[in-house]
């Protein structure tokens, strides 16, 4: 049986067990109750009024093409509760199940996302995720879970987090508009500043690694490193001086255009190892010439001589690089020490010229067969100070103590 409204007023309890068609505006004012046991059909465009000014429309109406009530769906509970797949909400929306939303979510200020005893929510502007008892967040990626966000605060990329920030695989820091890329270190209180990254923002830019204000080591792009310099001209540039330990062999340190071996070498000699060993020299920087020279005969009887011409213009001869390396025109011949060995019995001796910086040397046999019987030579050494020889004192700012004599003394007295 089916019953028609047309602006009907009831004030009592009123019970429909048919369904009910509504064709015009219903208003219906119940003391106790309503009670309808079928459908309630709207026609469109039409609308089921409250006594609060609330609506219902065909278009959401229970049973108009929108919300269905029945066993497994809506359940309108008091308090405006409202259950999907409960009938015992306990919040104004409780959905038990999967829900598919095709527009957008929006909570509001204050409003939260809670999972378990777990929640995601708005504060201050930031979303924040809160964990009770859980283990985290895992974003799950195709076949894995790229990004995990630990209970403890670490974040795992690849790789569950066993430290605050743990990283399988490559990372890429791109320079941006501060004109480097890097990480800064710095102590709990975010002071004592240190950097790792870009010397600029270019291509080829330096990598380096910055300490208390300046760059103290850095790579180019050619491969050549330099210590406390920024632009190293060789592969290895250092600014300061270098220690190496006992342990160094000697070919390990290369000096300009020597190396380790040059000036103090070991020989291998049938198998076995020998070493050599180079003179402490005190009193400066010094350069050193040696040589063999074959006296001739002078004018004077049995009186031989050499000369020794530090104006020797053959550029690139031993004589010629000694007169440069101790600036004989500045500092003339008065520092140059001469020491002679003759290979005969006799007597030897030297002048300075210092006018023409020549060194002359004499010798007088004391016997004329030695004359006959072989060439009268002389070893000669010439020592003088090296051009900067006044830089270099007896006295070193090194921080590394040496030898220690003190302690040497000390110990055998």
């Amino acid at each position: 049986m089916k019953h028609f409204l047309r602006k009907k007023l009831f004030s009592g309890a009123l019970l429909f067990l048919g369904v009910v068609i509504l064709s015009g505006v219903a208003v219906v004012y119940a003391q106790n109750s309503l009670t309808i046991d079928k459908d309630i059909i709207l026609s469109p465009g039409k609308v089921i009024r409250f006594p609060d000014s609330s609506t219902l429309d065909s278009a959401s109406a229970i049973g108009g093409g929108g919300w269905t009530a029945t066993s497994t769906k809506i359940y309108p509970q008091a308090a405006t509760y409202v259950g999907i797949g409960t009938t015992n909400p306990t919040s104004p929306l409780y959905v038990v199940g999967t829900t598919t939303i095709a527009g957008v979510l929006q909570v509001g200020a204050g409003g939260a996302f809670t999972m378990n005893a777990s929640q995601i929510n708005r504060t201050d502007g930031f979303i924040e995720m809160q964990f009770a008892g859980g283990n985290g967040v895992r974003m799950f990626g195709n076949t894995s879970y790229p990004v995990v966000f630990a209970g403890d605060g670490s974040v795992g990329i690849g790789v569950t987090p066993g430290y605050k920030l743990d990283i399988a695989d490559r990372i890429r820091i791109r320079q941006g508009s501060n004109g480097s890329a890097g990480i800064w270190i710095t102590d709990s209180s975010g002071s004592g500043d240190r950097f790792i990254g870009s010397l600029d923002n270019t291509g080829t830019s330096a990598f380096g690694f910055w300490h208390t204000g300046a760059w103290r080591l850095n790579v180019d792009s050619s491969g050549r490193v330099g210590i406390g310099i920024t632009n190293p001209t060789y592969k290895l540039q250092v600014a300061g001086q270098i220690y190496a330990d006992e342990g160094t062999a000697a070919a390990d340190i290369i000096a300009n255009k020597i190396d380790g071996v040059t000036f103090d070498p070991v020989y291998t000699i049938e198998g076995k190892r020998y070493a050599t060993y180079n003179p402490g020299m005190v009193g400066g920087v010094k350069e050193e010439l040696s040589d063999v020279a074959t006296l001739v005969a002078t004018l004077n009887g049995n009186l031989y001589s050499y000369t020794i011409d530090l104006n020797n213009k053959e550029k690139g001869s031993d004589v010629w690089l000694f007169a440069h390396t101790i600036d004989v025109e500045k500092n003339g011949l008065k520092h140059v020490s001469v020491l002679l060995t003759p290979n005969f019995d006799g007597k030897v001796w030297y002048q300075k010229d210092e006018q023409n910086k020549k060194i002359v040397i004499f010798g007088i046999p004391n016997s004329k067969l030695e004359i006959q019987n072989s060439k009268l030579e002389i070893s000669y050494r010439l020592t003088a100070p090296r051009f900067d020889a006044k830089d270099w004192t007896n006295y070193s700012s090194s921080d590394w103590e040496g030898l220690n004599l003190d302690t040497y003394y000390k110990n055998n007295k």
